[in-house]
């Protein structure tokens, strides 16, 4: 059985638009099989057609009206509301609708810690209002916006004390701990600036503004996207410090935004370093950046490097 099997031309004069007042008039297309052969007729003659031992299925189903709630991958709140069936195949007329206002979700804060868009890790959770913040994620089943602190020290981090761009995160997977603590992986989504924060029984709910990502294209791309995989490679190969089947990986990105967030994610920087390239919304400066960045450390090996062989 093919697909192109059921392709075949329905003129719209014959699509019912609403239903006969005698039902029993609908018409009714008969396939014989044996002859391999149509023929039509009307749902009052249908029994003429049974014979012993035969099953009638029936389907009740309906096509009605629908929406459908998701978020991008700039996790904005979006709905697809369906509102009509289409001629051809078996789509359905939408209209979908983003929603760019500022999004409430639960708020994790992170001590010396920065997550990047498309980034997986795992964090342990042992402040209470963490593993509140986890219970209502998974609760709820909205994003986690993460987000790190000016001063690890603080337990319980008011608005100034928090950076204002952070990252919206699904969970992935919770692990309890005897201990009380809570193990969980997450995986970046997309940046966001933080408006304000708010207690809402026992959770710190973060009223956050989704960052679009810009479309960044064309041969100042790709020469962006070379020049800092290069760095990379020589810095990989001089450190040892990360699997070469991560840069084997990174070969196979072609989306500029998705490869400057990587590669942030797999430097061993210092979290305010970490922040600052967070915070470089625009993907040509973040590049430019992590050039930088990559020419210093792939420098520092080389000056390690000279120190054990004087020693």
């Amino acid at each position: 059985m093919r697909l192109s099997d059921f392709d075949y031309e329905l003129p719209k004069e014959l699509i019912a638009q609403t239903a006969l007042p005698k039902r029993s008039e609908a018409r009714l297309l008969i396939l014989d099989r044996e002859r391999q052969s149509m023929a039509h007729s009307t749902f009052r003659e249908m029994t003429d057609y049974f014979e012993k031992g035969d099953v009638l299925v029936l389907n009740d189903t309906k096509v009605l009206p629908a929406r459908l709630f998701n978020r991008n991958r700039n996790w904005s709140a979006i709905s697809i509301t369906m509102i009509a069936g289409t001629i051809s195949g078996a789509t359905m007329a939408s209209k979908a609708k983003v929603d760019a206002q500022p999004q409430r979700i639960p708020l994790l804060p992170l001590k010396d810690v920065v997550v990047f868009p498309r980034m997986v890790l795992p964090l342990l959770v042992g402040r209470p209002g963490s593993l509140s913040a986890v219970e209502e994620s998974l609760a709820s089943g909205v994003p986690l916006f993460l987000c790190a602190q000016k001063d690890a020290t603080v337990d319980s981090p008011k608005l100034e004390q928090l950076h204002t761009v952070g990252v919206a995160a699904n969970v992935l997977q919770t692990l309890r701990m005897p201990d009380g603590t809570m193990k969980v992986v997450v995986e970046g989504l997309g940046r966001g600036r933080l408006v304000k924060i708010k207690d809402r029984d026992g959770v710190t709910e973060a009223t956050v503004d989704p960052v679009v990502e810009e479309t960044f294209e064309g041969p100042e791309s790709e020469a962006l996207m070379r020049t800092a995989l290069g760095q990379f490679e020589a810095y990989v190969r001089q450190s040892g410090r990360v699997a070469p089947e991560v840069v084997a990986s990174l070969r196979g990105v072609t989306e500029a935004n998705a490869l400057a967030d990587l590669l942030c994610a797999y430097l061993p920087l210092r979290v305010e370093e970490r922040q600052e390239l967070l915070q470089l919304i625009e993907v040509r400066e973040r590049f430019e950046k992590l050039s930088v960045l990559l020419l210093r450390e792939t420098e520092m090996l080389d000056i390690e490097k000279k120190v054990r062989e004087r020693i």
